[in-house]
């Protein structure tokens, strides 16, 4: 027998996920990030994919031996004790991004990444193409230059 739990996230979407995973979704520990990965398929508009693709890899880079799968995926989890431990300079999808970047310097961080279902029933996106991939360029050129200082 399957047995399925509730499990709220980001973007207001409530999503079942198998027991095994909300063990790691729910447990206390603080230093355990969790993400959702979806599929990077053809349920995905290209668009999304391409940027996610690229997105993606950039910041796993970034983070060093911490993969994460979709770090445009809303669908997290982080203890919120250590995310109010940083100062944040980005608002929108880039907080996202920094959020990630902030926790990636605990040590003892560790990412947690859950295949999710990609769904998309034709919603517009409310990223813009162009003001959204300025903004993220440059949280990523800053952090780039902090880093080398």
């Amino acid at each position: 027998i399957i047995f399925e739990c509730w499990v709220i996230i980001a973007s207001m979407i409530t999503w079942f996920l198998p027991v095994n995973s909300c063990w790691v979704i729910l447990t206390s520990e603080s230093n355990i990030f969790v993400c959702g990965c979806r599929s990077f398929n053809n349920s995905m508009p290209s668009l999304r994919r391409l940027s996610n693709t690229i997105t993606t890899s950039l910041i796993s880079r970034m983070i060093g031996s911490k993969e994460i799968k979709d770090s445009q995926c809303g669908y997290r989890r982080y203890h919120i004790d250590s995310v109010l431990a940083f100062k944040y300079k980005e608002k929108g999808f880039q907080f996202e991004t920094e959020v990630i970047l902030n926790l990636s310097c605990i040590t003892t961080f560790k990412i947690c990444n859950i295949d999710i279902d990609t769904v998309y029933n034709g919603e517009k996106s409310s990223i813009s193409k162009t003001f959204d991939t300025i903004k993220f360029i440059k949280l990523i050129i800053r952090r780039l230059c902090c880093k080398s200082m």
